[in-house]
């Protein structure tokens, strides 16, 4: 397979602030580390000058070197103004986050000039080919870290580059030579093959569906152990676990099912897949994480948890649910956070809201309850989405670019209607997403039974007396689901009494959490006798 990349095109643009490595060096010196957004901006803009400078592709190499560290560094610093945030981004978050991504690419394609300079055999840049295809391979990785902090998905083009930089190393044959990166702190050694692998291994274990702090986790190891994983031009006869297949020429990151075509690439998983298993098996007989080296920053159920995680969506294709989804293309109704779904349920018993949940599936908007409602039924916004599939325990669900709504997080309470004739479930959304297309995506678990909204009130220590917002979930026998109750996040202690003001009042005893957000805790409960 031949390899060759979109360039932009070479002169008729200002020359940089500096053309050759001594120069670069005595720039960077001035560079204002200290404030990141302002060093970030500087960095973006000189490297884009340099792409489109005729400048010798040794030389070019020689500064990106240079470059590549202040570039992590601002990079580090500038995404904690939009790591975790709720989604859609803010304005000023967006454009952080813009920035971010134009680097990382302009960094890579700073990389990609001196690669295609290699497989045109200028100097000896060919002998150095695997250090320049693992520069832009880290570029991507780093990116695509940074979009599980936003999180966004790629960008179109995201994968079709990954592939064209490792089909070019496959032709200057060092796709599989060791490289040192100095950048990654705890795993140095590296290669082409392993720094491929890594970004694809990421996407397959679906990390927006979990916690920003458990997907740095799963990257730190997965670094560690992308080495275990190797590319081959064919299929691994009787791998076991599947290979993942890889079309080269294609804008995907790959699946177990692909026909075979000539630009195909098969991921062999297996020494991962054994790897992972052995881990969990030594870990529910007693190890501890770190002595199995997977860090001090998770207790071992936690990591066994992971560990599954990545065994099920790297090594197997993916979860398998209990229920399986059914796609599907209607309308539904959402309101999110625990103060505005109280508020909707909470008014709905008053024989108000129904109407005007009716008028709003059918008009967008509450017309026969206008005059009334806004007295009664204030402070949340009923969003419109769309549910692309669901199941009776959860669903996937889009909000429209034009639409307007709440920012909603990953853990954030909602409240659901996904059909005019039902009521309104309560749901955790487990993750959020922002697509290409500018849409937002959520996925919701939902609770089972309809929720009684009710206020809690504590009864004992130094915040007697305090009130909130909460709901009670009924027994469910034929889920085996238990009665519960949601109250907000950090209330929740063992053996706490609350007081419950709803249809009626009465004491209740927590026993245990068994669901936590940012905004919420679901525990169960032991209702008391009344005095």
């Amino acid at each position: 397979m031949t390899a060759r990349f979109e360039l932009p095109t070479m002169g008729g643009a200002p020359a940089p602030a500096f053309t050759n490595s001594r120069a670069c060096r005595e720039w960077l010196s001035n560079v204002p580390l200290t404030t990141p957004m302002q060093a970030q901006a500087q960095l973006l803009g000189q490297i884009n000058l340099l792409n489109r400078y005729p400048v010798a592709a040794d030389e070019r190499l020689r500064m990106l070197e240079m470059l590549r560290d202040p570039v992590h560094f601002v990079q580090a610093e500038t995404a904690k103004k939009f790591s975790g945030r709720p989604l859609p981004l803010s304005s000023s978050e967006g454009a952080i986050f813009g920035a971010n991504q134009n680097l990382w690419d302009t960094l890579r394609m700073g990389y990609v000039i001196v690669l295609q300079s290699a497989l045109e055999g200028f100097s000896n840049l060919p002998a150095q080919g695997h250090v320049i295809a693992q520069r832009a391979l880290a570029c991507m990785r780093e990116q695509q870290m940074d979009q599980c902090r936003a999180p966004h998905e790629p960008q179109p083009g995201f994968w079709s580059n990954l592939h064209a930089i490792y089909a070019a190393a496959e032709v200057l044959q060092c796709n599989k030579r060791q490289v040192t990166d100095p950048l990654q702190a705890e795993h140095k050694q590296t290669s082409v093959a392993a720094s491929y692998s890594l970004p694809l291994l990421l996407n397959a274990a679906s990390p927006h569906s979990l916690p920003l702090k458990h997907i740095a986790i799963i990257q730190r190891w997965l670094m560690s152990w992308s080495h275990k994983v190797s590319v081959h031009a064919d299929a691994p006869e009787d791998a076991e676990p599947p290979p993942i297949a890889i079309d080269l020429q294609s804008d995907t990151p790959g699946s177990i099912n692909q026909e075979g075509c000539a630009t195909l690439r098969w991921m062999d998983v297996s020494r991962l897949s054994n790897s992972i298993r052995k881990r969990v098996l030594l870990l529910q007989r007693g190890e501890t994480p770190q002595t199995l080296k997977l860090g001090d920053d998770c207790i071992p159920a936690v990591a066994i948890q992971l560990l599954q995680h990545l065994y099920r969506h790297c090594c197997r294709g993916g979860f398998t649910r209990s229920e399986p989804r059914r796609s599907t293309r209607k309308a539904a109704r959402l309101v999110a956070g625990l103060p505005a779904a109280h508020q909707l349920l909470a008014s709905a018993e008053t024989a108000l809201a129904a109407p005007m949940i009716q008028d709003i599936f059918t008009f967008g908007r509450g017309a026969a309850s206008a005059a009334a409602a806004p007295q009664t039924i204030t402070g949340y916004t009923m969003e419109r989405w769309r549910v692309e599939d669901e199941s009776p325990a959860g669903m996937r669900m889009t909000r429209l670019r034009q639409e307007a709504g709440m920012r909603i997080g990953a853990g954030q309470l909602v409240a659901v209607c996904p059909d005019e004739e039902a009521g309104f479930l309560l749901g955790n959304a487990r993750w959020a997403l922002t697509l290409q297309t500018g849409e937002l995506q959520a996925g919701v678990r939902l609770f089972a039974g309809s929720p009684d909204p009710v206020e809690v009130r504590l009864t004992g220590g130094e915040s007697v007396g305090r009130m909130a917002q909460g709901f009670l979930l009924p027994a469910v026998p034929r889920l085996k689901q238990p009665a519960s109750v949601v109250i907000p996040a950090t209330w929740y202690r063992p053996q706490r009494v609350l007081a419950i003001r709803g249809r009626e009042t009465r004491n209740i005893k927590l026993l245990e959490v068994i669901e936590r957000g940012v905004d919420f805790e679901r525990a169960l409960y032991e209702p008391l006798a009344s005095t």
